[in-house]
């Protein structure tokens, strides 16, 4: 589903520009359809992606017996990754490759003579919490393990794509801001499930830079959360000033010079009508069995285990 929705889209947004490059997560198929059938799009992953399932990994690893101590490392190395993609010019796949490999030697508390692109770490002396983290030892338990994850060559291949500058961060928000124009509990027409996605990147667009929130004494709003993946821990959001809704009234406007059989040209970039097809749902490409002959085969089986 994800693949032929990029399709589309990536074909609808050709009618009006030039895609030159496009961040995704790591999805296979899209991966192999991007390069197959766009091979002149630049294609990027998202840094978030990426660390969210080398964090699951490290996390799953620092609770088995004999690999406790990498737990404090953790975080520092999800940071260490966003650090070796950001700090880098894009194109330089090979060196985010050397610092991200830069962050084995750090947690076994060496940090020079690396060789390479990245030979050395670049912070000064360590103080407070890192200075106090307990350093690894080589071909420990852990040790052995964790290099089996932060150097993995699928990985290693997958960082030199990183984008450094665009995340997909506000298409997530896009996605779930849709779920309030159409709840996936409730099944939509074609046609009215553009219309609802089209509304939603109205409302978006409208409402996506807004600024913090400010109390009355000019101090800048913030909240506090504790979301299920801090298990008991804490983040701090900024206040965002309440969202508009000023394309409504120009929506409305348009509807009543369309009644009114006022000119409107300019207004729409398209007009649905008959001529606008309806694609077919992505089962109609699978072979449909006959009924009788599906619902014979399914009593037999569960039949045949009683």
């Amino acid at each position: 589903m994800e693949e032929e929705g990029l399709r589309r889209s990536l074909l609808k947004v050709g009618q009006h520009a030039q895609v030159g490059t496009l961040v995704t997560d790591r999805h296979v198929g899209i991966n192999k359809m991007v390069r197959e059938e766009h091979p002149l799009i630049t294609h990027l992953f998202d840094i978030w992606h990426v660390a969210k399932s080398i964090k699951k990994k490290l996390q799953t690893l620092s609770k088995r017996r004999g690999c406790q101590e990498l737990k404090p490392w953790v975080r520092s190395i999800i940071n260490h990754l966003y650090w070796a993609v950001i700090s880098t010019p894009a194109g330089s796949g090979d060196v985010i490759v050397a610092k991200w490999k830069s962050v084995l030697e750090h947690i076994h508390n060496r940090h020079g003579g690396f060789g390479g692109l990245f030979p050395a770490c670049t912070h000064g002396p360590l103080e407070g919490r890192e200075a106090r983290k307990p350093w690894l030892t080589f071909h420990t338990k852990v040790s052995v393990e964790v290099e089996k994850i932060l150097m993995r060559k699928t990985l290693l291949n997958d960082l030199r794509r990183l984008s450094p500058a665009y995340q997909t961060s506000y298409l997530e928000a896009f996605h779930s801001l849709i779920l309030h124009f159409a709840p996936k509990m409730y099944h939509f027409s074609y046609q009215g499930m553009k219309c609802r996605v089209t509304l939603a990147a109205l409302h978006f667009n409208e409402n996506a830079h807004r600024v913090q929130a400010r109390k009355s004494d000019g101090t800048s709003m913030f909240s506090v959360h504790f979301p299920k993946y801090k298990h008991g821990g804490h983040i701090v959001r900024k206040v965002l000033e309440k969202p508009t809704f000023e394309y409504v009234m120009e929506l409305m406007a348009i509807v009543q010079r369309v009644c009114s059989g006022e000119d409107y040209a300019g207004d729409v970039l398209e007009v649905a009508g008959d001529e606008a097809p309806i694609p077919q749902p992505l089962s109609a490409s699978c072979n449909r069995p006959n009924k009788e002959e599906a619902i014979r085969k399914h009593v037999c089986r569960f039949t045949a285990n009683m």
